[in-house]
């Protein structure tokens, strides 16, 4: 999904005044004769990624991103502290692990939407504020690991903001139920929290 949850996702915040990149992570080796139940669920057993576990590295891959842009936000011109996340299902996990994970390859905010693997554990110690939104009719990971999630967040007493939309299904391809205008939602807390003032670079 790099143009519905990528690149037409960083236009919409171009619009917005936010500098936008999209990450490529690294994701399963799909084997075309393995059964549809093999693919994307630990360490690969066939092909290339035989034996490495791809979720870690995904991960791995989204802590770098953000340690990437903060080492070169000056040529990027860029705040180095203002760096941003936006994830979507499996690239929600790839978020969760990027807020869970060390602080140089944290983000300073987080937005995951439908994320994969949302889930009440407690969040570290400086885990950055969170904007998270679902459908409520999402057949793919429901909704309830969005709402531990926030629970999780606001029982930490850190910053959080949860919309569980009525209708959109997984991918909010489903509209008129408020999930299609989410990111509208997404630019009055970008807005809310001073992320979109200008700052000098």
């Amino acid at each position: 999904m790099m143009s519905y949850e990528g690149v037409d996702v960083a236009k919409r915040l171009n619009q917005m005044g936010v500098d936008a990149f999209v990450l490529k992570y690294r994701t399963t080796y799909v084997d075309p004769d393995a059964p549809p139940a093999a693919a994307g669920r630990g360490p690969a057993a066939t092909g290339p990624q035989a034996g490495q576990n791809v979720r870690e590295m995904a991960g791995a891959d989204g802590q770098q991103a953000v340690r990437l842009l903060r080492q070169h936000a000056a040529e990027f011109g860029v705040q180095p502290r203002r760096i941003g996340m936006i994830g979507y299902s499996a690239g929600g996990a790839v978020l969760l692990s990027t807020v869970y994970g060390p602080t140089d390859g944290r983000p300073d905010f987080a937005v995951p939407v439908y994320a994969a693997g949302a889930n009440s554990n407690p969040p570290p110690e400086g885990a950055p504020p969170l904007f998270i939104t679902v459908a409520a009719d999402d057949q793919t990971v429901g909704y309830q690991g969005s709402i531990d999630l926030f629970g999780a967040w606001r029982k930490a007493g850190l910053p959080a903001e949860l919309h569980v939309f009525q209708t959109g299904q997984h991918g909010f391809g489903k509209k008129g139920g408020g999930a299609d205008r989410y990111l509208d939602r997404v630019e009055e807390w970008l807005k809310l929290n001073g992320w979109l003032t200008k700052v000098s670079k």
